[in-house]
């Protein structure tokens, strides 16, 4: 009798790992591709697992939804699609979702342009740098360097958290070079600069400096210390656990290790490539810590980010597939408690940098 439960046991687990092993996978749009406005192309994903015979398709943006592409199409992997001419030129990416709500998944991040025949084209602001305080009143040169075809001349923009705050110049020659004198009516605070073409083709955002009434250090509160930053690291989407009922095996959660986590870091790897600077302070970097956060509190480090660039990570890879990251979080999962997120911590201060939601896609605890 016993074994017969025993059996009956493994049977209802084994059906259940089935049943949570859904997945969709959007594999166009390719990450660093560009698709030109009133052309045609193929959106394609691929699925695993039993869901529902229709998607909806939505294309985004930073996280807002910019466009319905369709409300219901054949959840067959494919779907062909007109850019609308009225679609801004910008960064984008798509979501392809059961029209129940419970699969999705988001393409990498691809461009929308009038025209890509200038891709390659690069600009790169090397002034103002990563802890500069330029004073008000004060006059600086903003400098970049080019590569590749672009316009000849730039517009060059103060922004402020992804908001434009100044147009510093509408049009100077795509020379690298710009004198700009601070207004004094720029309040205190931190900044980028902003160089574009005027065709929005190209352009870059500079590190994040200050702006301030007064630059000069020292005072009853001692030296003043510029906040640390995450530089050039844009995560288009959130990171997505998988578990914690994930596949049978010595290399993923479930009966083997009841307490684990996998993570999908394809991500992280892509904003730990060299040559970006990961943690800048004038001329000295130092590394990034990695946590998982339920809420205010960490389960686990997840790993590092060193100086070079290079990702060190803790805890085991999948088998079949690299970007699949196995860490045991030490506790329960309490998914009432708080949302979970992978923190960025200063290794020297403690201090948090950025914060990244990492999403369950299946809502069972980890016990």
């Amino acid at each position: 009798m016993r074994k017969r439960v025993f059996l009956l046991f493994l049977i209802l687990m084994f059906v259940s790992v089935i049943g949570f092993s859904q997945s969709i996978t959007v594999t166009s749009p390719h990450s660093g591709g560009c698709w030109e406005k009133g052309k045609t192309y193929t959106i394609t994903w691929t699925k695993s697992g039993s869901m529902n015979a229709n998607v909806k398709i939505r294309l985004y943006q930073g996280g807002t939804k910019i466009l319905a592409i369709t409300d219901s199409t054949p959840n067959n992997g494919s779907y062909s699609w007109t850019v609308p001419a009225t679609v801004a030129d910008g960064s984008y990416y798509i979501r392809v979702k059961t029209i129940d709500n419970a699969v999705y998944d988001d393409s990498d991040t691809f461009q929308i342009k009038v025209s890509c025949s200038l891709g390659g084209g690069t600009i790169t602001i090397t002034s103002p740098h990563s802890g500069d305080c330029w004073k008000q009143g004060s006059t600086h040169t903003i400098t970049w360097t080019k590569s590749g075809t672009m316009n000849a001349n730039v517009k060059i923009r103060l922004m402020q958290s992804g908001a434009k705050i100044l147009a510093i110049t509408d049009s100077t020659p795509n020379n690298g070079s710009y004198s700009w004198t601070v207004p004094a009516t720029v309040t205190d605070g931190y900044y980028q600069i902003r160089v574009k073409t005027i065709d929005n083709a190209v352009y870059d955002d500079s590190d994040t400096f200050q702006i301030k009434a007064s630059c000069s250090s020292g005072g009853s509160g001692g030296p003043h210390i510029d906040p640390w930053i995450i530089e050039k690291i844009r995560l288009a989407k959130p990171i997505w656990g998988w578990g914690p009922w994930g596949p049978i095996g010595p290399d993923g959660p479930g009966p083997l290790c009841p307490q684990c986590l996998r993570l999908d870091i394809s991500r992280i790897k892509e904003i730990a490539t060299p040559p970006v600077t990961i943690l800048k302070r004038g001329e000295k970097t130092v590394p990034v810590q990695i946590f998982l956060f339920q809420g205010e509190e960490p389960l686990t480090e997840v790993g590092e980010i060193t100086p070079e660039g290079k990702l060190n990570l803790n805890g085991r890879f999948s088998r079949h597939n690299r970007n699949m990251l196995t860490i045991n979080v030490g506790k329960e999962l309490n998914l009432n408690k708080g949302e979970l997120k992978l923190v960025f911590k200063n290794a020297e201060t403690g201090k948090i940098i950025n914060s990244v939601p990492v999403s369950i896609r299946n809502r069972k605890m980890v016990r």
